[in-house]
């Protein structure tokens, strides 16, 4: 059986990920570095919360509710997965979405279960909008979610030049996209 491209994506991603968080943990304990004057920084942020810092509380280190979220993490990458072997080896854009997803849920994911706490550390300030820290897993999350959107938005309107759809030779399961 051939591992799928999405895990090679994904683990490009994860290692660049993990890279730039060990430099970030180094680096930033005590000081921002302004890239881009009032526009990008890099700057050190512990999220205890989710994705862009949702649910985020300083104060209440709560093992349960990082073991929470590993439990969501892994369950996600067990659909991806399943999604990322399912998917043919020719819809390199799936993959390269299903990559980003792999490569960004497990980056969040191992920092957790060795921090209890996600290393964010890319702050743009959009002058009129702080957008929340975050670091390279959040953008291959976010970057592999809206590439899958836009593939199956051009999937469902059969532009994806013959591909089968998700569902194809599954037994007992009935074709969406015929």
């Amino acid at each position: 059986m051939r591992i799928p491209q999405a895990f090679i994506y994904g683990s490009i991603l994860l290692g660049l990920d993990l890279w730039t968080k060990n430099w970030a943990h180094q680096h930033l304990q005590h000081r921002d570095v302004e890239l881009i004057p009032r526009f990008f920084k890099l700057s050190l942020v512990h999220n205890r919360g989710i994705a862009f810092g949702l649910f985020d509380d300083p104060v209440a280190v709560s093992p349960i509710k990082s073991l929470v979220l590993i439990s969501v993490a892994l369950a996600a990458l067990l659909v991806v997965s399943t999604y990322a072997f399912r998917t043919p080896p020719r819809a390199r854009a799936a993959h390269l979405a299903l990559g980003f997803l792999l490569g960004g849920i497990l980056g969040n994911m191992i920092d957790r279960i060795a921090h209890f706490y996600v290393i964010d550390f890319l702050d743009f300030n959009l002058y009129f909008f702080k957008f929340p820290t975050f670091n390279l897993a959040d953008t291959g999350i976010t970057v592999g979610v809206v590439l899958l959107l836009l593939l199956e938005a051009l999937h469902e309107g059969g532009n994806w030049e013959g591909y089968p759809p998700p569902n194809a030779g599954v037994p007992g399961e009935t074709e969406r996209w015929s």
